[in-house]
């Protein structure tokens, strides 16, 4: 894996997309319980969820 070379301004510019497609991500989860979600789209949006806190994590060490 290549390693990126970012500044304050685009780890913060990554940060605010990333955490944006976050709450579009758990809006369209809650939409989806509302009406019925099957065990395989819990699962998704667990790693979904994991994956975007790891992201988030690593940038915030920067």
């Amino acid at each position: 894996m290549k390693t990126l070379k970012l500044d304050n301004d685009q780890i913060s510019l990554i940060k605010k997309a990333i955490k944006n497609y976050s709450k579009e991500i758990e809006n369209e989860y809650l939409r989806q319980v509302n009406t019925s979600i099957t065990p395989e789209q819990r699962k998704e949006h667990t790693q979904e969820r994991e994956l975007i806190d790891g992201v988030l994590t690593k940038l915030d060490k920067k």
